[in-house]
């Protein structure tokens, strides 16, 4: 804990002053927890959407077809050079369901692995996604709710011969959870078991380097921690696997060339685009780009850091005061939401009337998640606010 304790007590919240740091942001009015959801829209991203997207179709009509695609090509580069990555085994996609629906269509089942590993921890959307493979002859085996998914000792128990499939989700939605994903995907890669990572509620918070894993495949989205607004969803394959990929849900942009015309000559591009599918959308990735180039260039650590600090203090503070924490005590198990298990739903709507955004899940989880634009002000004003309330 020296260590934690350490970082959480070093009094430089912010890399420059906070105005500059703050002022970048479109700021609901209160005190912004929702970060795991939405983050907020950068200034600077609607200006980049408005000229990239908006003008061009303005001013040239068909012809701005040329600059939007490079839109998209600017939206892999940022997003690899985030992820420490190459932007050939990125492909842009809608949401995390669309994606994990073409990944897991892409490999043919194999004989004697029907078995597809989760945790019922992960988020809804993607157990949707997963459990139609049922029809395919695919059985589901969930880790239990109360399965300790931090430890590589249970996924290495559940890693059977079986198992075809692994879904690893980074950090849980609900709790908050963030597990080992370098050691598990080790494990699966040992097992020749296809491992999916899902770093949605992850990517922009926490620093990953898609390289020093093992994955075969990851999955997530802009919309939350990036602040990059809903829509600008992706997929990373590896290298290792690209070639063993034949996706079913495709378009003219899965084609190697799109631009060539013969409908009788199909042929996959070569890289992660082979997953893009048809006509493609623009503007969310407009958006996504400019605030993923935005965070980064703030720096992912010093995101997580302050993220942290804010979510130790109050982790101290509403401990001592009573309270039963739900998301982990380490800072290196848990993402970027301290989640905090409450008696009284009507809790929620009384912070709401103090204008302190957040939310609850499974009618007693309440989710708190501070992100660059959250002060110690806000965390002060959340933690006092919560120690005096009567119930």
């Amino acid at each position: 804990m020296n260590g934690e304790a350490n970082m959480v007590k070093s009094d430089n919240l912010y890399p420059k002053s906070k105005a500059l740091v703050t002022d970048a942001y479109y700021l609901p009015k209160g005190h912004y927890f929702l970060s795991h959801a939405v983050g907020c829209l950068i200034k600077e991203a609607e200006k980049t959407a408005q000229n990239q997207y908006f003008e061009e179709w303005k001013e040239r009509g068909a012809h701005a077809w040329d600059a939007w695609l490079s839109v998209n090509e600017q939206f892999c580069s940022e997003l690899a050079l985030l992820l420490g990555t190459n932007a050939q085994n990125i492909c842009p996609q809608s949401n995390v369901s669309s994606a994990l629906s073409k990944i897991l269509y892409s490999i043919p089942k194999e004989t004697k692995r029907n078995t597809i590993l989760l945790s019922e921890r992960d988020f809804p959307s993607t157990a949707y996604v997963l459990q139609q493979l049922e029809r395919e002859g695919y059985q589901l085996r969930y880790l239990p709710k109360d399965a300790a998914i931090e430890d590589v000792s249970v996924w290495e128990e559940a890693l059977t011969e079986d198992v075809q499939w692994a879904f690893i989700t980074h950090v849980t939605s609900n709790q908050s959870i963030r597990v080992p994903v370098k050691e598990i995907t080790a494990l699966s890669s040992s097992k020749n078991i296809y491992s999916i990572v899902d770093i949605a509620q992850s990517v922009g918070v926490i620093p990953i380097s898609l390289n020093e894993w093992q994955a075969d495949f990851v999955v997530g989205s802009c919309v939350k921690w990036l602040c990059g607004g809903p829509g600008a969803g992706f997929l990373w394959v590896s290298p290792n696997r690209i070639h063993d990929c034949a996706p079913r849900d495709l378009g003219w942009f899965s084609h190697e060339e799109p631009f060539e015309g013969d409908l009788h000559r199909f042929r996959y591009a070569k890289n992660a685009k082979k997953f893009w599918g048809g006509t493609p959308s623009i503007l969310p990735f407009s958006l996504a780009a400019e605030s993923i180039k935005h965070q980064r260039n703030l720096g992912i650590q010093t995101i997580h850091q302050h993220n942290q600090k804010i979510i130790h203090f109050l982790y101290e503070a509403l401990t001592e005061a009573g309270y039963h924490i739900a998301s982990p005590q380490k800072h290196k198990e848990r993402g970027g939401t301290l989640v905090i298990n409450i008696s009284n739903p009507i809790l929620l709507k009384d912070l709401e009337k103090k204008d302190i955004h957040c939310d609850l899940r499974e009618g007693q989880l309440l989710r708190l998640s501070p992100h660059i634009y959250t002060d110690m002000n806000d965390a002060l004003l959340v933690k006092d606010f919560l120690i005096n309330y009567p119930y």
